[in-house]
């Protein structure tokens, strides 16, 4: 008799003769055999596969299913029905290892005719049931499947695996990155692609350092840099250009060149005439010996514009070669217009005839340049002798000999507390507010002259 197994799922196909089939046209005394047939089947293959009936052998594609009584601890063997013991492979047609099958699993068994073994369709993968290793070596192999499963040696599962740097994902615990030999290399290697290193400071997410890469790998920091008691930091010629103490003494090994700071020389390349009496004169510095940064005008407002701030030491000098009696020349460097404490001052008084030809009036001091719009430039102002109030003067110093120079306030600079005038209604005293002494009346003045 036709079982279950010997049907076609093509309708049409099972048309043998009663009662293995139905053919068509069958006579009418052939349609309950078949029937009844057909349902005893159902019932052979129903007690097949609850156990109810015994195997006689085994045949190809035969599939069993069952529970294991115990973990295997190497290779197996099936029975069933007492047909005889067949050896249960994998896939691959190699024997089981230890813990493939583990107690009350549930396993697939597919008879192999050709090669008279049972192969078992879902061995236990799992590896809490395997024994456990400290280390891999490279023959070590590993299961892998990519439709099909396979195994992997640990030396060509390292060769083929790498993992995108952007991939990486954020960790709970701290990481070390280390090597027991060779560089450890950052490489950002996109163009002008920066190195950045960042960490959260008090709860702020903070960029440490920036190494620019447009820039050659210039660095940024977002704080100071400390190095150690005793460091040191220079090139890679010179190590130790600048070495920094623990008390924060500074040394250098060599000297400090500052090639880039602003230094001036100027001057003028002819005598410069037309120095009225009573004013500043701008002196017309139409050359220079060296300017570095060139800051200096030379050709329309000669002054001096420096763009890198600081204290600045400046010297000035006037040379004079006027035959005009003069008794007063002075020298003064003025600052965005105005003058400052930097001038300097030639004067005698009571003398006439050419009395300061060939003098020269200098002076130093210091400035500060805070910013590019400070202007300087060097003035220089005379007094000449029939113009002034040299008669009223003598008077005065008659009545007062411990009278100074630097008592007499003569403009358009001076500090002193007498200050005279003649306007054209001859000389007088405008100011005199010398804390000591009194101020002389017109008939002391008178009496001092006639002496």
């Amino acid at each position: 008799m036709a079982e279950i197994k010997d049907y076609s799922t093509t309708a049409d196909n099972n048309n043998s003769a009663s009662p293995n089939g139905m053919p068509e046209g069958m006579a009418p005394g052939g349609v309950n055999n078949s029937w009844r047939e057909q349902t005893a089947r159902i019932k052979r293959w129903y007690d097949d596969v609850s156990g109810i009936n015994s195997l006689g052998s085994y045949a190809a594609g035969d599939h069993f299913v069952a529970v294991c009584n115990a973990t295997n601890t190497g290779a197996v063997t099936l029975n069933v029905d007492s047909v005889g013991a067949r050896s249960v492979v994998t896939t691959s047609q190699t024997a089981l290892g230890a813990g493939q099958l583990v107690i009350r699993g549930i396993y697939v068994f597919s008879y192999d005719a050709t090669n008279n073994v049972f192969i078992v369709l879902n061995p236990n993968l799992e590896i809490q049931d395997q024994p456990a290793v400290t280390s891999l070596s490279d023959s070590d192999e590993m299961a892998v499947h990519d439709g099909a499963l396979k195994k992997i040696t640990v030396a060509n599962l390292g060769a083929n695996l790498s993992v995108a740097a952007d991939n990486i994902t954020t960790g709970d615990a701290a990481v070390s990155i280390a090597t027991s030999a060779g560089n450890i290399t950052v490489d950002a290697q996109g163009n002008d692609t920066d190195i950045i290193l960042k960490g959260t400071d008090g709860g702020a997410d903070t960029t440490f350092l920036t190494l620019d890469g447009s820039a050659a790998g210039e660095a940024t920091f977002n704080a100071g840099i400390v190095i150690a008691d005793g460091g040191n930091i220079g090139s890679a010629s010179d190590k130790d250009a600048l070495a920094i103490a623990a008390n924060g003494v500074t040394t250098f090994s060599q000297i400090p060149v500052n090639a880039n700071n602003p230094a001036l020389e100027a001057r003028i390349t002819s005598n410069q005439s037309g120095i009225s009496h009573n004013t500043y004169t701008k002196i017309n510095l139409n050359s220079t010996l060296y300017d570095v940064g060139s800051f200096f005008d030379t050709s329309t407002n000669y002054r001096y514009t420096p763009t890198v701030p600081g204290y600045y030491w400046f010297n000035i000098a006037i040379y004079d070669l006027s035959a005009t009696d003069v008794y007063d020349i002075i020298a003064v460097l003025y600052k965005n217009g105005a003058a400052t404490t930097i001038f300097g001052r030639h004067r005698f008084l009571g003398v006439t005839n050419d009395d300061l030809y060939s003098s020269i009036v200098s002076a130093s001091g210091v400035l500060h340049m805070d910013d590019c719009g400070q202007l300087l430039h060097a003035h220089e102002c005379v007094f000449n002798v029939e113009d002034f109030v040299m008669a009223l003067i003598h008077q005065i110093l008659k009545l007062y000999p411990e009278l100074k120079d630097k008592d007499f306030d003569l403009p358009p600079i001076g500090t002193g507390t007498i200050e005279l005038r003649n306007d054209g209604d001859g000389d007088y005293i405008n100011v005199w507010n010398h804390p000591t002494l009194a101020k002389p009346t017109e008939e002391q003045l008178k009496t001092s002259g006639d002496e």
